[in-house]
């Protein structure tokens, strides 16, 4: 960090001076995040690229929903940000139904002494304890009943049923990203404990996709996690902006 870090009179002093209703102006650094973890901007132009790509998931997994349900679903993508793994983690239901992927792309862009598919690294699927239940329900006979399961984790079995909503949303995952690169995802951990996963560095910069599943027994959430570091792999260019340096340096196309 530039500056130094504040002695035990200084905090005191500053503690003395919120209670009392003062506000330090200019004496005091304001820190909003870790400075000392780099943190990673995709540009603006990549956020709407990866946007528009992903919107068109939304229907096709909408209709996929709807042959297990047997009711009218609606999918869309409610929102693209970027964040930290740590902030995402934090936001996440707990217990949910967090699963961990690994990607894999195929060789053909890398030397031919390498193995088939190279990986490159994690991604994440949190599926919201709404739509886990729901499809649950559903699929077990019931009305979609999920107003008293919400706060437990899914036993083995129900994970099995809900498995094919998770399949369909990879399948729909590998059918966007075929128009940049052919890759594949295999999931290696399922956690109804988000921070159980910690193959992902906290301070990793991080672009989330949150989708919203409604139907008649309710709305909930499917939210892909992508690190930036495996989406500067996918599309094979640095699109980046490092905020914690002052220089303007763009990589070469």
């Amino acid at each position: 960090m530039s500056e130094e870090v504040l002695s035990h009179e200084e905090i005191d002093e500053l503690l003395s001076m919120i209670v009392e209703g003062k506000y330090p102006t200019t004496k005091y650094k304001t820190i909003t995040r870790d400075e000392d973890a780099p943190f990673t901007m995709v540009g603006k132009e990549q956020m709407r690229s990866l946007q528009i790509m992903h919107e068109a998931i939304g229907k096709r997994l909408a209709a996929s929903i709807e042959k297990i349900l047997c009711v009218p679903v609606e999918v869309c993508l409610r929102y693209v940000d970027q964040m930290y793994y740590s902030e995402f983690v934090f936001g996440c239901d707990n217990p949910t139904w967090f699963n961990l992927l690994q990607v894999k792309i195929p060789n053909v862009r890398y030397s031919a002494h390498d193995a088939a598919n190279v990986n490159i690294g994690y991604v994440l699927i949190d599926v919201s304890p709404t739509v886990c239940f729901t499809v649950v329900d559903r699929m077990a006979g019931g009305i979609g009943e999920t107003s008293r399961a919400y706060r437990r984790p899914m036993t083995r079995i129900e994970q099995r049923l809900i498995q094919r909503v998770l399949d369909g949303f990879i399948a729909e995952l590998i059918e966007a990203w075929n128009t940049v690169t052919e890759l594949e995802f295999d999931v290696v951990r399922q956690e109804s404990n988000p921070q159980q996963i910690q193959e992902i560095k906290p301070n990793c910069p991080v672009v989330i996709f949150c989708f919203e599943v409604a139907s008649t027994d309710g709305r909930g959430t499917i939210t892909f996690c992508m690190p930036v570091d495996v989406l500067e792999q996918l599309t094979g260019r640095t699109n980046t902006t490092n905020t914690n340096t002052n220089d303007n340096k763009q990589e070469p196309n």
